[in-house]
């Protein structure tokens, strides 16, 4: 499998409210890598947005708890399930305990050493793997402001916004929290959706 583009991995964030940049125009050398470096990230989407959904659903990688960024409506089927405990407990007369927790930049600060070491514990194949470490690794961001730029800035953590992959590498990280709550535990005990997670306990 290709390297995935180094190029891809530095990324340039504009501040919005400086001044409008000037004389900075891309040469030609510098378009003719934009356009590869596109074309390699759009084919690289395309092929992971159609196929590791089902691989997820073939092998059990995630707890059927988790809804989130999954390919059928999860929320519907959470909703249903919520209602249906809070139905029971008020017809047995019994206490039912609901917690509903959102992770603070969840996304933004899952440490990249955690996402190498989810994969592979999910069973991960190599050649994936080192993909996924080609695309994370000495990832680095800058910042524009009026005509100046930041020195690089190493990323650590995070998953990439706007990656097709993105929540499915953030569910797999969070699996074992959700499976360790769950247990085997035939009622629900946790409502999964990506960071939005309910908690219920009678």
């Amino acid at each position: 499998m290709p390297a995935f583009p180094a190029c891809a991995s530095s990324f340039e964030n504009v501040n919005n409210h400086s001044p409008a940049q000037e004389g900075r125009p891309f040469s030609s050398q510098q378009l003719a890598t934009n356009r590869t470096v596109v074309n390699r990230v759009q084919a690289f989407h395309e092929v992971s947005r159609r196929s590791p959904f089902h691989l997820v659903r073939e092998h059990n990688i995630l707890s059927p708890c988790q809804k989130g960024f999954t390919p059928h409506d999860g929320i519907l089927e959470h909703n249903f399930v919520l209602q249906q405990s809070l139905e029971q407990a008020r017809l047995q007369r019994k206490e039912l305990c609901i917690a509903w927790l959102d992770v603070t930049n969840a996304f933004g600060a899952l440490p990249h050493s955690a996402i190498f070491e989810a994969l592979s514990a999910a069973g991960t194949d190599d050649q994936f793997l080192d993909l996924i470490r080609d695309i994370y690794s000495d990832a680095t961001t800058q910042i524009l402001s009026g005509l100046s730029t930041t020195r690089p800035i190493e990323i650590k953590s995070g998953v990439k916004q706007g990656c097709p992959i993105s929540g499915l590498l953030f569910n797999i990280c969070v699996d074992p929290v959700i499976r360790s709550i769950q247990e085997n535990a035939s009622a629900h005990r946790v409502l999964a959706f990506a960071d939005d997670v309910c908690l219920l306990a009678s």
